[in-house]
């Protein structure tokens, strides 16, 4: 009875270095294929939706004209911050949560600009930074005009 049991410890060692170490290396490919895919996906992911708010953001403003005396565009003076945006674009339809941070973008600039040199503000242009995409992806800014919203190219 005692061989059979020694027997049997000696066949049950567990696993050799060699087979731990092929599991080890099997798992860090796995983990230098996955991380990057994810991090891009992550980034389309943002951009898509920052898309998404400055279409918001262009009809709130679309919205604000119509109301507007003269149907012109906020003057530059009147946005120069997130806070002077979220009020204006929620007071015209647009649903902007109260931080930058929430919404995943950081105010950079807003202008309105005279097309025609009538001294009317025609039209403007607004640049928002993505948070948490990186410079080298296409996307890592938008800019809203009232005719587009478009995607920054990669730097």
């Amino acid at each position: 009875m005692r061989t059979q049991i020694a027997q049997l410890c000696r066949t049950n060692r567990g696993f050799t270095l060699i087979e731990l170490m092929l599991v080890t290396v099997i798992i860090g490919l796995l983990i230098v294929v996955a991380v990057p895919t994810y991090i891009a996906y992550r980034s389309k992911t943002r951009v898509a939706a920052a898309l998404g708010i400055g279409n918001g953001i262009q009809a709130a403003l679309s919205s604000y004209t119509t109301t507007s005396q003269s149907n012109l565009y906020p003057p530059t003076a009147d946005l120069t911050s997130y806070d002077d945006l979220r009020l204006i674009v929620n007071a015209h339809g647009g649903a902007l949560k109260d931080t930058e941070s929430q919404m995943g973008i950081a105010f950079r600039q807003y202008g309105s600009i005279d097309l025609d040199g009538d001294g009317e503000r025609d039209s403007y242009t607004m640049s928002f930074k993505l948070l948490g995409v990186s410079t080298r992806i296409a996307g890592w800014c938008i800019v809203v005009q009232p005719s587009r919203v478009e995607k920054c190219p990669a730097l």
